[in-house]
């Protein structure tokens, strides 16, 4: 089974190859699916590997038989194995919902297996260097996903996009050499141990390489001020590529966070870093709901509830305790599925009406009552209304802030979940205005993308209908 490691990664690698060759075939109308059937065989790989996992067991997979060490090295582990379960998970029912709408090339599926391959191999890499590798690729395959209609608009945005995220990865890329040229080494478990050596030799060095890591993952899971990037691309982009970088893209930086505060665990300073996470945890949480609040548009309301969501998972982190690093961990889960839900949501009215303005989507509760009540359910866990998940994880995070010496941050994660509360039903309220005056689509939404629906609503449900799935999700922090 410690093959199943890279085959995680290699198999919708090489499917996206196949599918740009299937292309020029009478089979490329079977690409969607040979594209979901591949994600599916991912999730099913990890699906087996878990119960080892759970057991307290990990899986190191060496590349070629090199030392691991200095070899290309991956590692199975809780953390990693919940991130690759949920990236796979959700990689399936959004192409589920890709494959109802049935518009897309084959060249889509190809780039969007590239994307989901390489944010497992992002997981997975056990070394910072490959880290870094996986990102870059996520950011070129993104990008052109963000592009895909082939607009002005789409391709500016998808053009601030890889900038923007390049320039992240250009501060990453230097923290690494910073870290290699005073460790020796980029294996994320050598560093943590030496980080003690690090800091008493060159300690200007060590907070230059923590600085520069801050700016690049913080880019890279939108945390304000460096999320200007997001609200366009999040928008634009096709509604699956959108679900895809509000569920799983931007919890890519939030993992490279977690990982950065157990490689400078030992690091003297670490309750400065953990402050400044849960600040500008704080403010990101704020200002991402300010934002939401005074959209017009549908696709980038949602947008900006992604920043305000990313806020309370940073906030989770930086509070340095298992019960807030589990809170964020529980809530990046019920982010994932909610707003991929709400995402695919808007990109069913907008199929429907023609319509982007909130102003003008006063007719969809009553000629999509489906979706409107699929929409409002996946809001209550963003709001934070029992018994969706994200109640029980927004309340897991603002108990940990109070314990923690933090009270007045879980004041702001209990007065920006009001501000959440109201641009939501803000939205809601408008779809059952019953508005006329518009010709909504006579093509109604199939059987597909409401199973799609129906699934990723689910998932933030499942905690109250399983307990025991909670149990397993608390579990896999191995933050201290």
């Amino acid at each position: 089974m410690t093959n199943a490691a890279i085959f995680i990664i290699v198999i919708p690698m090489f499917t996206a190859v196949v599918i740009t060759l299937l292309d020029f075939t009478p089979w490329r109308a079977f690409c969607g699916h040979l594209a979901m059937l591949s994600l599916a065989a991912a999730f099913g790989l990890a699906l087996i590997l878990t119960p080892q996992i759970l057991r307290g067991e990990s899986v190191v997979y060496t590349l070629g038989s090199w030392d691991q060490i200095i070899g290309i090295s991956l590692l199975v582990d809780r953390l990693t194995i919940f991130m690759v379960l949920l990236n796979n998970l959700l990689g399936v029912l959004v192409l589920l919902y890709a494959l109802a709408e049935g518009k897309y090339e084959p060249k889509f599926y190809a780039l969007l297996l590239i994307m989901m391959s390489a944010i497992s191999g992002a997981f997975l890499s056990r070394d910072i260097f490959n880290l870094f590798v996986f990102m870059e690729v996520l950011s070129i395959a993104s990008y052109i996903l963000v592009a895909h209609y082939g607009s002005q608009g789409s391709f500016l945005a998808g053009i601030n996009y890889l900038l923007i995220s390049s320039i992240g990865l250009i501060f990453f890329l230097f923290g690494i050499g910073v870290l290699y040229r005073y460790i020796g080494t980029l294996n994320m478990i050598e560093i943590s141990e030496k980080i003690p050596e690090f800091f008493s030799t060159s300690p200007r060095a060590l907070i230059l390489t923590l600085a520069l890591f801050m700016i690049g993952f913080g880019i890279k899971c939108a945390m304000a001020p460096l999320h200007t990037w997001l609200p366009d691309a999040h928008s634009i982009a096709p509604s699956p590529v959108s679900a895809l970088l509000s569920g799983i893209v931007i919890k890519v930086g939030i993992y490279a966070f977690f990982r950065t505060v157990q490689m400078f665990r030992l690091c003297p300073f670490i309750e400065s870093l953990y402050a400044l996470l849960v600040y500008t945890g704080a403010v990101t949480a704020i200002f991402g709901a300010i934002m939401a609040l005074v959209q017009s548009d549908l696709k980038r309301l949602l947008a900006y509830s992604s920043i305000n969501q990313i806020g309370y998972i940073l906030i989770g982190i930086g509070l340095g305790t298992a019960s807030g690093a589990s809170g964020a961990l529980f809530h990046t889960v019920n982010h994932a599925f909610a707003k991929s839900c709400l995402f695919l949501c808007a990109g069913a009215v907008i199929e429907q009406t023609g319509r982007r303005k909130i102003s003008e989507l006063g007719i969809v509760a009553k000629e999509m009552p489906a979706v409107t009540a699929i929409f409002i359910l996946a809001s209550l866990s963003l709001i934070g209304i029992p018994p969706a998940g994200g109640f029980f994880s927004k309340l897991m995070i603002g108990l940990a802030s109070a314990k923690s010496g933090h009270p007045f941050i879980a004041v702001i994660i209990f007065f920006s979940s009001i501000i959440t509360g109201a641009y939501f039903l803000r939205c809601i309220g408008v779809f059952f205005q019953g508005e006329e005056g518009y010709i909504i689509s006579k093509k109604k939404c199939s059987a597909l993308v409401y199973l799609s629906l129906i699934l990723l609503v689910s998932g933030i449900f499942v905690v109250v209908v399983f307990p025991g799935a909670g149990e397993n999700i608390l579990s896999v922090t191995a933050v201290p």
